[in-house]
């Protein structure tokens, strides 16, 4: 249809401002939905197992049990490595090892069924007794485990077997024993390599070694552990930590005694926050199995700025994102668990509440968590189940565009037309 000029200034002074104000809620209605595409990568686990070997009944169930209270104090990770044919008789142990459990924080690893090395086992006799050690255990605890400690660290072929037909998937001897072995699991978000179906993540580091005359224990220091674990973080993405119950115990006359060694255990409370301190996680075997770090990009328009959040997470995979000026941030989310987000200052700020919002569309809010950085927000949430999308509100979220700004634009345009019209006005009517 060709376009019609107005009869009158009146009728172009409609046009203008219709014309203005459509164009301006049309934009701000695209931008405010406006939601663009997430790019997925891998980060590395950059996590440390601890590694309890020779848990058992025995005169090794006290300082095994200050090991664990100071993980259950720290509200921390611990891999156990049971001793199955000398373990269940000890209540104040069992007990100790049920709490952990049940809090969700220790993993129940079979150490063997007797303390014995494997290699010189039948390939009948490693099956079967580790069929015993994983009965005993699911009679214990209701549970099955998944991982096996080779006493001394020693395995053979045969033990693979045998672990396969136990159901068994992770092994954890150490490097010493596998010097020659390239088939480490590697938990650095890009390869992950399995022997026969068994994830093979040897010991890296020992928290002690034992001194001349193999009879008495000495614990290595922080700074070294430390920096030995950061060196098998870069090269498998884990370390291992391995400790046994007997460094924990005090010696004497060259020998170890049956008392703790208190300052050992303060030490070990020290490095658990130390590692805590500088952002390196502390998990378990299964757990690091499991663990597939992705890293979501997501990238917003807000009028003519472009901001980049980011997702990380093992758990939730965050896949679009949108802006509602003034108001909130929405991510779109799937999966759950615990996710990370890095937020620029500049898009929001002032975080009050973040909501999850349910397939029915339902809305709760959920705890968070945050530290701020000079240009960056990081908030920590953990994503109910269901959770279809995340809603962050706050007192600073960038506007679509400045109203005031436009309101004096559109102003200036009526002034002009108006001094515009009243010119051809006078025109006319002078002489």
């Amino acid at each position: 249809m060709a376009f019609r000029r107005p009869k009158t200034v009146k009728s172009f002074v409609m046009i203008i401002i219709t014309t203005l104000f459509v164009s301006v809620f049309a934009n701000v209605t695209l931008a405010s939905s406006f939601a663009v595409d997430s790019v997925d990568g891998t980060i590395p686990c950059n996590c440390v197992i601890f590694r309890l070997d020779d848990v058992a009944d025995d005169n090794r169930a006290a300082p095994a049990m200050a090991v664990m209270d100071t993980f259950l104090s720290r509200n921390q990770d611990l891999s156990l490595g049971i001793i199955m044919n000398h373990f269940g008789n000890n209540s104040r142990l069992l007990g100790r090892v049920v709490e952990g459990y049940n809090r969700g924080l220790f993993e129940l690893d079979i150490h063997g069924w007797n303390h014995v090395d494997y290699t010189t086992l039948s390939p009948d006799m490693q099956a079967s007794t580790l069929a015993l050690a994983k009965g005993k255990m699911y009679k214990l605890f209701g549970d099955t485990p998944n991982v096996f400690i080779p006493p001394g660290n020693n395995f053979n072929n045969d033990t693979i077997k045998a672990m396969e037909h136990s159901n068994l998937t992770i092994i954890s001897s150490d490097e010493s024993h596998e010097r020659n072995s390239s088939r480490y699991f590697v938990s650095d978000g890009s390869t992950r390599i399995m022997d026969a179906g068994i994830a093979r993540l040897p010991g890296t580091d020992y928290m002690g070694v034992i001194g001349t005359g193999g009879k008495v224990w000495k614990n290595l220091s922080e700074t070294y552990i430390i920096s030995s674990a950061k060196r098998s973080i870069a090269k498998y993405g884990n370390a291992v930590i391995i400790l046994h119950p007997q460094s924990y115990l005090l010696a004497k006359d060259g020998k170890m005694a049956n008392i703790l060694n208190n300052t050992a255990i303060s030490e070990l409370y020290g490095l658990i926050g130390s590692f805590k301190a500088q952002n390196i996680h502390i998990t378990t075997f299964s757990k690091t199995v499991q663990y597939r770090p992705r890293m979501s990009i997501l990238h917003a328009r807000q009028g003519e700025a472009d901001y980049i959040v980011t997702a990380k997470s093992s758990y939730v995979n965050a896949t679009s994102i949108s802006i509602v000026p003034k108001t909130s941030v929405k991510i779109s989310v799937e999966g759950n668990g615990k996710m990370e987000l890095s937020l620029p200052k500049s898009m929001i700020d002032g975080i009050y509440s973040i909501s999850a919002t349910d397939l029915n569309g339902s809305r709760k809010d959920i705890q968070f968590q945050q530290e701020d950085s000079l240009n960056t927000k990081t908030i920590s949430v953990d994503v109910p189940s269901g959770t279809q999308a995340l809603t962050i509100s706050a007192a600073t979220v960038v506007p679509e565009f400045d109203v005031p700004m436009l309101a004096i634009a559109a102003a200036s345009v009526l002034y002009l037309i108006a001094a515009k019209s009243r010119k051809i006005q006078l025109r006319r009517n002078c002489p």
